[in-house]
Parts: structure tokens; sequence; C-alpha cells
């Protein structure tokens, strides 16, 4: 360590020793600390032997602070070479930067410890980048910091314990700074009555070491006569009758050998508990109680932080299980066990729900029903958790949500129903009059569960009850207040209309679907949001679609495929792949209906090509009433394609295609595209006979 450095810290604690010693037992006048902590002007104030005393002194303080920052490297809690000179070269930037202010040497007085931890606290605010960090965990800044405070402690006793130090030399110096500001002959009593008053506690305090019962132990155990003493001082400063302060310290002392002992002996409890239990021990065995005490206060936040990551380690592991061996229930709790270990306590209902829409949201765009399902128990589980009746509702509504989407992937209307559900249930908790857009959010939800199952439904019921949710929706979803969200709603009322207007003879409610898709267009812009901009494109083709084959002319066919391959251009494969599928199956279908009325097969091919496309991600495992529509819809182009060119192998596949489609469909609950694609199966029979039978 560098010499200059040592000295620069010597002559600091010989200037707060000075200064501490004249205020143990006198008011400090103005100036006069400031002066004793100037540290190397003490010197220039002393001549003949009084000077070569003090210089004595400041030698064997330097020598001792080198010595002693190579014993602290034994008891302290890091071996790391790089680590060690990191930390003496921030002890050697640090010090020269150090000032005690008078304050502060006034209630520090003659105490090893709070002169300790003054020098560290004027480390702080000289070097902060370092010393300021009080986190145990910055291991580079709790060494520093420690070291610091350990070999400025042992330095400053070190100096007290000097023979004749407190009792001749520092009165000497404080005489030396009161020369050079001309108050001598007013302090110079106080002076020596101070110095007397010091010698006779330490003396005091020495006694009642001696007369300690468990002296001897203490000793053999590996206790200090520092750190004894520093015991009795402590007990002294905060007992003040005689014999229970003496009580005190008998039990203090049964204690610091129980700490020798428990450092020596180990815990059963593995190595970094049994090695924390001995620096421990040799510290307090060094009178370094206070740094004892933050080593233990180090620790518990380490093992805190170790075990809070084991944990959060171990239940990754486990979520991993439940997943492959498809527990959604399972991994939701472990998930919310997750949450509350990373939130330090109980997770709030807002980190809840974050963590469901993540599921949720990764399960809805990238198909995985299983995240779906994990989302409908993370709510579940949720729920419990409530605050309150808003509480409740936005759980329930994310519960419908999950549900509502994973039923739409399902062949049966069980999830859908449960939907309908949840979200009439958060129609009770949210109030129209306390949270209308809340409120309005869940009546549009409530809608699209409704608009889904009526879809399946040869019936119109639910169909209309969609229309009902979606215009009281409207209510509070404004174009000038939440423009988005009108558009949204927009949206899907214009969904329930087109499904409605399909299933009637006339056109009325096609021409409203229309209306409503273009209206939502005007908020949902492709620059400002294009993935709803691609579903509007989307929806808005499909009803076009509809309106174009009631229709002799093509035109509004022909505006369905440009919304189709519009929508494609923001609904991508690798972005979102099952609305991408869903597209081409639309697109194909638009295709194959021009196809129908023109001579040629290209169109026809193009619609082919287009449900093969969706066929790559609408797979019967993952989206089986999806899967088996465009199945179907691919045997409809087929049986076309089949009865133009006469191609008895194509003919079969539609068969075979249409059949298998029919009966999914409706083991699903979809009856009216089972019915749909039922009624095509007798030509594709017919036609595969004739094929079969060869030319009349």
């Amino acid at each position: 360590m560098d010499d200059a450095c040592l000295e620069k810290l010597a002559t600091l604690l010989i200037g707060v020793s000075v200064a501490g010693a004249a205020a143990a037992g006198t008011g400090v006048l103005a100036g006069l600390t400031e002066v004793g902590t100037g540290a190397a002007g003490l010197w220039l104030r002393l001549t003949g032997q009084r000077r070569r005393d003090a210089d004595a002194v400041l030698g064997k303080l330097t020598q001792t602070i080198g010595q002693d920052w190579q014993a602290w490297g034994q008891t302290a809690s890091f071996a790391d070479d790089r680590l060690r000179a990191s930390v003496v070269a921030s002890f050697e930037t640090v010090i020269p930067r150090c000032t005690i202010p008078a304050a502060s040497v006034v209630s520090a007085r003659l105490n090893a410890d709070a002169v300790a931890d003054l020098v560290l606290a004027q480390a702080e605010v000289a070097l902060p980048q370092v010393y300021a960090d009080r986190n145990p965990r910055n291991v580079e800044a709790h060494h520093a910091r420690m070291f610091l405070r350990d070999v400025t402690r042992r330095a400053y006793a070190a100096l007290l314990a000097e023979p004749g130090y407190i009792d001749t030399i520092a009165p000497d110096l404080w005489r030396g700074v009161l020369d050079g500001i001309g108050r001598i002959e007013d302090t110079t009593g106080r002076i020596e009555a101070t110095t007397q008053e010091t010698a006779e506690q330490l003396r005091h305090l020495t006694e009642m070491v001696a007369h300690l019962t468990r002296a001897t132990a203490a000793r053999a155990s590996g206790i200090t006569d520092d750190a004894l003493i520093g015991l009795a001082r402590r007990i002294a400063a905060d007992v003040a009758d005689p014999a229970t302060a003496f009580r005190e310290l008998e039990n203090a002392v049964e204690v610091a050998i129980r700490v020798q002992a428990e450092g020596r002996q180990g815990s059963n409890l593995g190595d970094f508990v049994d090695e924390v239990l001995r620096r421990v021990a040799a510290l307090a065995a060094q009178n370094q109680y206070d740094t004892a005490a933050q080593e233990i206060d180090a620790a518990l936040a380490q093992e805190q932080a170790e075990s809070t990551a084991r944990r959060i380690r171990l239940l990754d592991a486990g979520i991993a299980q439940d997943i492959l061996r498809r527990d959604p229930d399972s991994a939701a709790r472990r998930l919310l066990l997750k949450a509350d270990l990373e939130a330090g306590g109980v997770a709030n209902v807002a980190a809840c729900r974050s963590l469901q829409y993540e599921w949720y949201e990764r399960g809805r765009d990238k198909g995985l029903n299983f995240d779906l399902a994990i989302a409908i128990e993370l709510s579940t589980n949720t729920l419990p958790r409530a605050n309150g009746s808003d509480d409740r509702g936005a759980i329930l509504n994310d519960l419908g949500n999950a549900l509502q989407t994973l039923g739409e992937r399902e062949a049966g209307t069980a999830r859908l129903e449960e939907a309908v559900a949840a979200y009439r249930a958060a129609l009770t908790e949210l109030r129209q009059d306390r949270v209308p857009l809340e409120w309005a959010m869940t009546q549009m939800n409530l809608g699209t569960a409704l608009w889904t199952l009526g879809e399946r439904e040869a019936g119109t019921a639910r169909l209309e009850q969609a229309l009902e949710a979606y215009r009281a929706a409207l209510t509070e979803y404004r174009q000038d207040r939440v423009p988005l969200d009108w558009a949204m709603t927009q949206n899907n009322l214009g969904n329930a209309l087109q499904t409605l207007g399909g299933r009637e003879a006339g056109t009325e409610r096609l021409e409203e679907a229309v209306a409503a898709y273009r209206a939502a267009l005007t908020e949902r812009t492709q620059d400002r949001v294009p993935l709803n901009w691609a579903m509007t494109q989307n929806n808005l083709g499909t009803a076009l679609q509809t309106l174009g084959g009631r229709e002799a002319g093509t035109e509004r066919l022909e505006q369905a495929v440009a919304a189709y391959r519009a929508a494609l251009t923001e609904w991508t494969q690798d972005r979102v792949p099952l609305d991408w599928a869903m597209t081409q199956n639309n697109l194909g279908n638009a295709l194959r209906t021009l196809g129908q009325r023109e001579t040629g097969t290209a169109r026809l091919e193009q619609a082919v090509a287009a449900y093969r496309a969706a066929l790559t991600e609408r797979r019967q495992d993952r989206v089986p009433l999806n899967w088996a529509m465009t199945l179907g819809n691919e045997g409809v182009a087929l049986l076309i394609l089949a009865d133009r060119t006469g191609d008895l192998g194509r003919a079969r596949q539609a068969l075979e295609q249409l059949t298998l489609a029919e009966a999914t469909l409706r083991s699903g609950g979809h009856i009216p595209w089972a019915e749909t694609f039922a009624s095509q199966i007798p030509a594709a029979r017919e036609l595969v006979d004739r094929l079969s039978a060869g030319p009349p």
C-alpha cells in the first residue's frame, strides 16, 4: 500500500484524536476542531521533544496501519487478488480526499467505531462511485467499504492504545493548536482535566473487565482485551448504574464466547453459513462488532437473494414440466408463485393480469392452444386476489377473452359458452355509470363470443344478441371519444351483420356490414394500426364476396380479392400465422366463385393454391374446425376442376375431402357449414361414378 496514503490516514486520525480528547469533556471553541483535524498542520506547532514524540507516534501508527491491512485480509470475506487490488486502489484514492467536520469529531470523541464511520461517510462523498453503494450484492463496493472502515477503526484503536499518548502527546498537540490561535490561557486547564477524565474512564473499563467471572474463558476463546473493553465501553455508555452495567457485561461476554465457539464449530448448515460464522467470530474477537453485524446483514441479503433465485429457477423447471405433461393449472399456479417471489411478497392484480396477457397474446397470435389454457387458469387463480368489483370485472373479462379465443379453435362450444358466462359475470361487476369504457369493452367482447356461437348454429338468436351487445358498446365507444375502440366495434358489428346477411335472402344486412367495415377503416388505417387494418380488410372482403355471389357481375368479387390481398400485406405467415391462413382461405373462396363464372381453370387453380397455403397453418391437431372448413372449401374447388377437366383423381379427392370436412364440422357443432359441404357430396359421388365408368 502507498506509504503517503498510510501517513495521510495516520495524520488524519491523530488530528481527530486530539480534537476528540479536547472535546470529550469541554465545550469546543469555534474553529479549534477544524485546526485539530488539519492533520499535518499539528506538527508545525510542536518543537523539541514534543515534536520528536509526535513523530515517533506518527511513524509507528503508519507502520501499524500497513501491517494491519495484511492482517485484515485473513478475516475479510474475500481472497481474490484482483478484488483485493481494486479495494486497495480505491482506499489510496479516497484517503487524501477525506476531512472530518468539526461537529462530527465532537460527537465521535474517542470512539474508534464512530471515527471509522465518520471516515467512511466522508469517503461516500469523496468517491461515491465506489463507497456510496451500500448494496451488499455489489461485491467490490461492499468490500471497499468494509476495508476502509476496518483499517480506520483498527488504526484509531491502536493510536488510543499507545502508552502515554492520550495523557501526554495529545494534550501537547492540542496546546500547539491553541497556541496557533491565541487561546492557550483559557483552555489549558480544561485540556488537562479532559485527558485525566479519559484516562480515568479507561482505567474504570479495564477494572470492569478484570473482575469478569469469565474473563479467562473469553481470552481463551480468542477474544482480545480490546474487544472486552469495547463491550464494557458500549454498556457503560448505555447503563448508568454500575451494578447493572456489570451484569450486562457478564451476559455480553457469555454471548461473545458463544459467538467464538460457533465460529470454530460450524453449523451443519453448509459451507456458506460456516464461513460467515467464522468471519463474524474473527471480527467480534477484535472489537469489530459493527462490522460483524454488517457481515451478518450482507450474508442474510445474499442468502435471501440466492434462495429466491434458486426457487425461481426450480419454478421455471416445474413450469417446463407442466408444459410437457400438459397441466395448465399447475403451470399457472407456479407462474403466480414465481410472480410473488419476484415481487417480494404477493404480486398485485395488475402484475398478475400482465402475466396472463403475455400467455394469452402468445397463444392467440402464435396459435398455441396450451398457452391459452394457461391464460385461462391464470385468470381463474388471479380472481381471489381481486380488490373490489372493478378488479373482479377486469379479471373476468380477461378470462372470457382466453376462453373465447380457445373456443373458436375447438370442435365443441363449451369454451364459448363459458366465455359468454364470464363476460356476463364481468358486466355485473363493471357498471356503466362507474367505468363506462370498461363496461363497453366487455359488451363488445360478449358480442364477439355470441357471434362466434351464432356462426355455428342454424338459427339467428345468438347473432341478434351479438348485435345488441355491439350496439350497447357503441353508446360509450364513440368515434370522438375513443376512435380506435369505436372502429373495432364497428368492425365486429360488421361481422355479425355479415353472418346474418349470409342467411337471409336479401342484401340489406350485407350492405350494412360493408358500411360498418368502411366506417372502421376511417380510423383503422394501415400506417396507424396495420394488423387491425388488415383484419378489417379481410372482413370487408368477405362481405363483398358474399354480395358478389348474389350478383350477376364480378365487380364485387374483384373488390373482395383486392381486399384479401391487401390484408395479406400485413397479415403475414410469420407474424400472425392463423390470421394469414384465414385470409388465404377467404381469398380461395373469392377466386373459386370467380372461377365458377369463367370458362377457364386459372382462377380455380389459384383458389386451390390459396386453400393449400392456408392448410399449412390450419392443421387438424391445431384448429380442427378451421382445418375442416378449408379442407371442404378446397374439395368444392377440386370438384369444379374435376368436372371441367374430367380428372377422376381430383374427383375422388374432392369426394374424400368433402366427406371428411362434413363429418368433422358436424361432430364439432358447426352445423351450417356441415350442411354446406353435405349438399356437395351427392354431386361429387355422381362425378366419381361417371368418370369411373368412362366415356358413354
